[in-house]
Formats: C-alpha cells, sequence, structure tokens
C-alpha cells in the first residue's frame, strides 16, 4: 500500500472520538447485562462476547483506517464496512440485546406499533433492500462520498433497515423470530433480493462511482474496474457465508423440532386407519 496513506496521521486513521464513544457505549452495554445476569444463567458470557464483537465490527467500519480507505481509495473497502455494519455488528448487536431491555424499550405503545409495522418478515426483507439498492445507485453512492452529512445518513438508514431485516432471525424476544423453516425460506428470499445489486455493481457499465475512478491508487493493481468488481464480489461472499451459516442452524433446529418417529409405530397406524375407513 502507497506510504502516503499512512501518512494521514492517527486522526483520520482511527478516529479517536468514535473509539472512545465506542468504548463508553461498550461498557454501558456491559454494565446492562451484568446488572441482571443472575436471571441470564449461563447466557450472560455469550451475550458480552457477542455485544463485544459487535461493537469492535462497528468500529472496524467506521473508525479504522478502513474507513479512511474506503471514504477516499477503494469501492472494496467501502463495501467491506457496508458488510461489517449489516451483516456482522448489527445482527451480533441485536442478538446481545438482554430480552428484558428490549421489552422494556417497545413497552412504549407508539413504538411498539411502528417496531411491529417495520419488522414483519416480508416488510423487512423489501425495505431493507429497497434502502440498500437506493444507496448503491451511482449518484447517491457519490453524493454520499462527497458530504459527510449524507454519508451519516446513509449509514445510519443502512443500520436501521438491518435491524428489521434481523429482527425475525435473531431477535432476543422468542415469540418475534420466525420458526426456524421459516428463517430457511427468509434467509433464500433475502439472497435472492439481494442478487440484483450484486449484479449492478460486478457486471454493471464501468466505473459505476466517479469519486473512485480518479481516486489516487491505494492498492496500485487494483484500477477502478478491478476495484469495483471485487467489491460486488465482496458483498456477495459476506451474504453467501452469513446466510449459508444462518441456513445450516435454521435447519439443524428445524430437524431437532419434528418429532422423531419409529418407521413400526407409524406403519401400524397407517393401517389402523385405513382398517377404520374399510369397515366403516
Amino acid at each position: 500500500m502507497a506510504a502516503w496513506f499512512w501518512r494521514l496521521g492517527f486522526q483520520a486513521l482511527w478516529e479517536p472520538d468514535i473509539l472512545v464513544g465506542t468504548a463508553v457505549t461498550a461498557l454501558a452495554f456491559t454494565a446492562l447485562v451484568l446488572v441482571r445476569r443472575e436471571g441470564e444463567g449461563r447466557a450472560w458470557p455469550v451475550r458480552l462476547a457477542l455485544g463485544w464483537t459487535a461493537f469492535a465490527a462497528l468500529y472496524a467500519a467506521v473508525g479504522s483506517p478502513l474507513d479512511a480507505l474506503g471514504d477516499d481509495y477503494l469501492f472494496s473497502a467501502h463495501m467491506v464496512q457496508h458488510m461489517l455494519l449489516t451483516m456482522v455488528s448489527v445482527p451480533l448487536a441485536l442478538a446481545a440485546t438482554p430480552a428484558w431491555a428490549l421489552r422494556a424499550l417497545i413497552a412504549w405503545r407508539p413504538l411498539a406499533v411502528v417496531v411491529r409495522a417495520v419488522t414483519r418478515p416480508w416488510t423487512a426483507l423489501v425495505l431493507f433492500n429497497a434502502v440498500f439498492s437506493f444507496w448503491h445507485f451511482p449518484g447517491l453512492f457519490d453524493a454520499a462520498l462527497r458530504s459527510e452529512g449524507i454519508h451519516f445518513l446513509e449509514h445510519a438508514t443502512l443500520v436501521a433497515a438491518a435491524v428489521c431485516m434481523w429482527w425475525p432471525l435473531v431477535c432476543p424476544l422468542p415469540e418475534e423470530r420466525l420458526h426456524p423453516a421459516g428463517q430457511m425460506a427468509y434467509v433464500l428470499a433475502d439472497g435472492t433480493l439481494m442478487l440484483g445489486v450484486f449484479a449492478f455493481v460486478t457486471l454493471g457499465r464501468l466505473p459505476l462511482y466517479t469519486p473512485y475512478a480518479h481516486a489516487p491508487r491505494a492498492v496500485p493493481s487494483l484500477g477502478p474496474a478491478v476495484d469495483q468488481e471485487l467489491g460486488g464480489i465482496v458483498m456477495n461472499l459476506f451474504t453467501m457465508v452469513v446466510y449459508g451459516a444462518l441456513f445450516a442452524a435454521a435447519f439443524v433446529r428445524w430437524v431437532r423440532l419434528e418429532p422423531a418417529v419409529d418407521p413400526e409405530v407409524a406403519g401400524r397406524a397407517v393401517m389402523r386407519r385405513g382398517g377404520g375407513r374399510g369397515t366403516g
């Protein structure tokens, strides 16, 4: 990587304000979990591990050198940011949230109405994919790169839409989660909907995003076209790995929920039902 990239300095590369903010939030989350750990049984260490990993992914996305690299130099680095936010940080943070805290948060009826409206499975799928696709249109993406305010709005809406999308899969409230069979269908549907963005970025006219076409080459071997194609591949691989693992886990849970049936017992039951119909 070009030496001049590292001359940006500590402030630009490590964003100390974001580092401090993330650390303070992580400490507050830790206190929230520990204050009611007796009711968590053995789950609270797992909850802490998930939360800390979520905060680490969040900081890596928006506060580490990856942020500087993605904002000014490489489209593929920017796609890693988006994947860390929507496919790693959000689901881990949601899964790590204590159920009692989430119930208290949505106890306010107006908020509960809104949450239930935007987290219905098919609504959440459409909402997430609409927001994700919206921000990857070239003009909007370019505007976000040129304006800090628009860039913040981009990341904030991506995170909010990702919370809605992940809600039916990893929400800590059991009644809000889909049945494992439904989770499998949900994951397949979301992966299918996202193929449009992947194809648009990977196979679209090159280059799609003007700032990256004229950016200095942080990695000399990554020209604008290769960088854009790599960004599409990054999105696809992240999604395939995360959704593949979720699909497999949901399948295992679904199989375990199905009652075991002895073939001989089932055969006798069928014969009895058949005999009953014949003699009736």
